[in-house]
């Protein structure tokens, strides 16, 4: 499976902003409720970390752990580094992919962490086995991920546009959590635990709706103008495109 979407972080960035500016829950609240935290000298692993978002909650749920942090996109590593440069004795941020990254791993951690793109492995299949063995006894691989009716509606809008979605989208936004993460989750350990909710984000204005396909791996400039007649028949009568992000987060403890 291509890193070419993972390592394009304007267009990521874009859509996680959307999200944000329209969403109906914080989801980083949300999972590290759960996720929880201590003061232990912890070894974190974050994979798919992006520009921190998520490695802020670590850094302060975990004030006392080493952090980790992998991502294929340089940009995204640079931006890691300048938001904790004040914390560099406890943050390192590493340029990799996640198979590159496990090929050459000889650390053991107390946690692994993922919010979003472990799905960007090239064999994901090895990858997991590797994870496992790189988890302490008694650690815990922490992954959030989209799964089932996961963007439906974005989804359908996009379908009636004659827009053909590549098959790797609909996996991993739809499939993958449960065929890979809690298999394996059932297949390799004691404890599984799973977590779901679902943020609907709310858009206004078609050109929010717009803006958001145009950021994503599915966008088809040639179906723009059908796209957007339908989406204003949509938008007509409730005055709002309303898109479910179904999230799953998933605990498993060695």
């Amino acid at each position: 499976m291509s890193n070419k979407s993972a390592e394009n972080t304007d267009f990521l960035s874009t859509r996680i902003t959307q999200n944000e500016k329209h969403q109906s829950i914080d989801i980083n609240v949300w999972a590290f409720e759960k996720i929880g935290g201590n003061k232990q000298k912890l070894n974190i692993l974050e994979l798919c970390c992006g520009t921190g978002k998520q490695t802020e909650y670590l850094s302060n749920n975990f004030p006392e752990s080493n952090i980790t942090c992998v991502d294929v996109s340089k940009d995204a590593i640079a931006a890691i580094g300048n938001k904790f440069a004040d914390k560099k004795n406890r943050v390192k941020a590493i340029v990799s992919g996640i198979d590159e990254f496990f090929a050459n791993n000889n650390q053991n951690f107390d946690m692994i962490f993922c919010s979003y793109g472990l799905y960007y492995a090239t064999d994901i299949d090895s990858v997991l086995i590797k994870l496992y063995g790189s988890l302490n006894e008694n650690g815990r691989f922490v992954v959030m991920g989209p799964y089932g009716n996961n963007n439906k509606q974005l989804f359908d809008l996009v379908l009636k546009s004659e827009v053909k979605i590549p098959p790797f989208v609909t996996y991993s936004s739809c499939d993958f959590m449960h065929s890979k993460v809690i298999y394996s989750g059932i297949m390799n350990t004691h404890k599984i635990e799973i977590f779901s909710t679902t943020n609907s984000i709310k858009w206004n204005a078609p050109e929010d709706v717009v803006s958001y396909w145009k950021n994503s791996t599915f966008y088809d400039a040639a179906k723009e103008s059908l796209f957007r007649e339908l989406l204003d028949g949509e938008m007509k009568n409730s005055q709002a495109f309303i898109n479910d992000k179904h999230i799953m987060l998933v605990i498993i403890t060695k």
